[in-house]
């Protein structure tokens, strides 16, 4: 119960004066350090940007300048090695330009020299009919002999005064003499006074003929004054360019027709065509390539050992780089090489692959044997008993992709 004298209503407000004299010593404290906190943030903050800015400057400074270094080194270096391959294959180039040129300018040699030797095509005719000039010099047995020309008479109208008078001849014919010598080896025809003319001895085979006149050409000369006709005028020999030419018409057997499509010297040309040929599948045939001047091989050199044993280490790492190597014994000494080439960009370009592959190569000349011929292989594709056939294939393997092919004949298989 309440105290007699006690305001309740006042109560409550008696309880709280003695907080409002207490003042601020009543309310709450507050909390100890509450600007430390910021602090606190600003600090670690500092310290995660301290943090990240050194570990990014210690990685650009240590990982990746020597990264990017590295990097650059490696593509100079890749550079320059390209440069020096470069420069490697023009010389090797230009060295087999300066031998082709050297054995363009022997074959010019030689095929003067050659052009030199052989007759001409009308000296040929003139030397042909010579020896029907000797024979008809020699008059037939039984038959008079043509009397001595005059000292004072010229020399060429002797043949032109003398016309083919034949009477039949006292001996049988010799079965060796041709038809065209029998015609001119006919007895001399009387003079015109009508005196008989002394008779000589006949002369020599030896003996020079009349360069003017040929002696073949009184057989081509009609009988006079009604004379009996000594038989068909003889046909006239053909020279030995027509023959040859007329040879080279008259097809040697039968023929059948292909196309050719390449003319190659070098391994990677024809492999090249061959493989072509066959993705668009077409029939490949390769035909010469046993010509080719002699000359030195270009052999891709790895490496001389004295024992066989430690080739035959070189040569295993080196299959198992995908190189084909042979070994052989040369000098006492074992020596490893990955190919030999006649064509000097081939062994170039493996030369390449095997310094490419870790290898130390080099490449050596040795001589190679002597093979008569070109040296250029022909790519060809089908073979047709007839040309039209062989045309109307051209068209289809010129729809393939192939340009300036043509149709070629060659001997039946």
């Amino acid at each position: 119960m309440a105290k007699k004298g006690v305001n309740l209503l006042d109560e409550d407000g008696e309880e709280r004066e003695p907080d409002e004299e207490g003042g601020e010593a009543a309310r709450p404290p507050r909390r100890a350090g509450g600007g430390g906190g910021l602090i606190r943030y600003i600090i670690i903050g500092v310290a995660a940007v301290a943090l990240l800015g050194g570990g990014g400057w210690a990685g650009y400074t240590f990982w990746w300048i020597p990264s990017k270094k590295r990097e650059a080194d490696r593509l100079e270096a890749q550079k320059k090695l390209e440069d020096l391959r470069k420069q490697r294959l023009a010389q090797l180039r230009a060295e087999a330009e300066q031998r082709k040129q050297a054995l363009a300018i022997l074959e010019q040699v030689q095929a003067e020299q050659q052009g030199k030797a052989a007759p001409k095509p009308g000296e040929a005719g003139k030397e042909g009919e010579k020896p029907p000039a000797a024979a008809a010099s020699v008059p037939p047995a039984g038959a008079k002999p043509a009397a001595p020309p005059q000292a004072g008479a010229p020399k060429a109208e002797a043949p032109k005064k003398e016309t083919a008078k034949p009477e039949p001849p006292a001996a049988p014919k010799p079965p060796a003499a041709p038809p065209q010598q029998m015609a001119q080896a006919k007895p001399p025809a009387m003079p015109a006074d009508g005196k008989p003319a002394r008779e000589v001895a006949p002369p020599q085979a030896a003996a020079k003929p009349a360069p003017e006149k040929p002696a073949p050409r009184m057989a081509q000369a009609p009988p006079q004054n009604g004379g009996a006709k000594a038989g068909p005028p003889a046909a006239p020999r053909p020279s030995p360019s027509r023959e040859r030419q007329a040879r080279r018409a008259e097809p040697s057997g039968p023929r059948a027709y292909s196309i050719q499509v390449a003319t190659c010297r070098t391994d990677r040309c024809v492999q090249s065509f061959v493989s072509r040929l066959r993705e668009k599948g077409l029939e490949a045939r390769v035909s010469g390539g046993g010509g080719g001047a002699g000359g030195p091989m270009n052999e891709v050199f790895l490496g001389s050992f004295a024992s066989r044993d430690e080739a035959e280490n070189l040569a295993g790492k080196a299959q198992g780089k995908n190189l084909r190597t042979t070994i052989y014994e040369s000098g006492g000494r074992w020596r490893v090489a990955a190919g030999s080439f006649r064509d000097l960009e081939d062994a170039a370009q493996m030369l390449d692959r095997a310094e490419d592959a870790g290898f130390r190569g080099e490449l050596a000349r040795r001589p190679g044997a002597p093979r008569a011929g070109s040296g250029l292989r022909a790519v060809r594709t089908g073979s047709f008993a007839t040309r039209q056939e062989a045309l109307a294939a051209r068209a289809r393997v010129v729809g393939a992709g192939f340009q300036g092919v043509f149709v070629v004949a060659e001997p039946r298989r």
